[in-house]
């Protein structure tokens, strides 16, 4: 928050303008809901709730929310990354216990308003700063509450309520084209890889053994060798070095066993387990954790064909033959055992290399939809980030 405030603006905390639902059902199924929302039923910055599931298919207790509320995801991902997460509802339904529900103190704060600093920036960097946990973590409402920042008088929070609405529609229009092109995409990998059964395991594609990476990095060493983690994997579909932490050069020489070139595959193996991304060029020389694992394919097949192979519908089916719990966690994992033994179909090269070439050509014109999304989210970011929002 700013340190002087303008005009007609005052200070708040968010306890004073929003209120968290407390109600529970102990058995959802046989609740009057029969909506149930997860935390994985909410995309990043989306402005309203677009996904739940049957409250039949919950057998834990869940809390109640109603129409207007804002269902604020409390737990991370994984790690710190919590992915701004607070979509409003237009209808009333049941959500795990990862998710407060919030709604806004009549006459206090518009409910518009209350968005735009649910979605703000700066909660997501006091939620960081103040959840607890090892693995995943969370924040609880009493602390959520404690957060402060400049609230305009109604007629203000009104004008800016409209503008956010303008720019989450649009955003939310890019959206749902972004994620129809995915789904005409899924269909026709399908259609590629409906293949004649003649799987062999991962391992046998591979000039080298399938390995995972450094299991101490040590401090980050801003001139060091980068290292991709699971964090690294959990935004969008290429790995990129922003953000990425570096170890010193000793310690990433003991793991020279695990150095990854351009074009080789990185898979997760635990949090988002199963997710697969190529190696690019400006990777070439870096190492892994041991969350993540290296597939290099020999010569004598396709690698892009193994990476489409692995994302398609059959290669994540593969993949889920093998997850379980992790440390009593609810996230997941593969082991580096199981990956090498992940069915892969493998026709003769030349099929390999036309069905590798239908697949760039797929996922580019998917690119291209991507980037029309990103650019409109980054508009929307700016107008959340700015002094519009009373957050900054």
């Amino acid at each position: 928050m700013g340190d002087v405030l303008k005009a007609n603006w005052r200070s708040v905390k968010l306890g004073e303008v929003a209120i968290e639902r407390t109600e529970r059902v102990d058995n959802p199924a046989d609740s009057k809901f029969d909506r149930y929302v997860g935390s994985d039923d909410i995309d990043r910055l989306e402005g309203s709730l677009r996904r739940w599931r049957s409250s039949t298919e919950v057998t834990s207790a869940a809390k109640v929310f109603q129409p207007d509320d804002f269902l604020f995801v409390r737990r991370s991902l994984y790690a710190s990354d919590f992915r701004e997460r607070a979509a409003r509802s237009d209808f009333a339904g049941v959500c795990s216990g990862d998710i407060l529900p919030l709604r806004a103190r009549p006459g206090v704060i518009e409910p518009g308003f209350l968005g735009a600093v649910l979605n703000h920036p700066r909660i997501w960097e006091y939620v960081v700063k103040h959840a607890t946990g090892s693995i995943t973590r969370r924040i609880k409402w009493r602390d959520l509450a404690e957060y402060e920042f400049p609230l305009p008088p109604l007629a203000e929070q009104r004008r800016v309520a409209r503008l956010l609405e303008a720019s989450t529609a649009f955003v939310e229009h890019l959206t749902a084209l972004a994620r129809e092109a995915r789904v005409v995409q899924r269909a026709a990998l399908d259609s590629l890889f409906a293949l004649p059964d003649s799987a062999v395991p991962l391992s046998r594609l591979c000039a080298d053994t399938i390995t995972y990476g450094i299991v101490q990095a040590g401090p980050d060493v801003p001139t060091g060798v980068p290292y991709i983690r699971v964090t690294d994997m959990t935004a969008g579909d290429e790995l990129s070095t922003n953000g990425m932490l570096r170890t010193s050069a000793d310690i990433a020489k003991k793991y020279a066993r695990s150095m990854v070139r351009t074009g080789d595959i990185v898979v997760a193996l635990r949090g988002v387990a199963g997710r697969v991304m190529t190696v690019p060029a400006e990777l070439d020389g870096a190492n892994l954790t041991q969350g993540t694992a290296r597939v290099r394919v020999s010569p004598e097949h396709n690698s892009t064909f193994v990476l489409w192979a692995l994302r398609s519908t059959r290669g994540r089916r593969e993949f889920r033959r093998f997850l379980r719990g992790w440390k009593g966690e609810s996230l997941l994992e593969i082991t580096l055992g199981d990956l090498r033994e992940v069915s892969v179909p493998v026709p003769c090269r030349s099929t390999q290399d036309q069905i590798a070439s239908a697949a760039a050509d797929l996922n580019a014109a998917v690119a291209a939809t991507d980037r029309r999304l990103a650019a409109a989210l980054e508009i929307h970011r700016a107008i959340l980030s700015s002094d519009v929002s009373g957050a900054a």
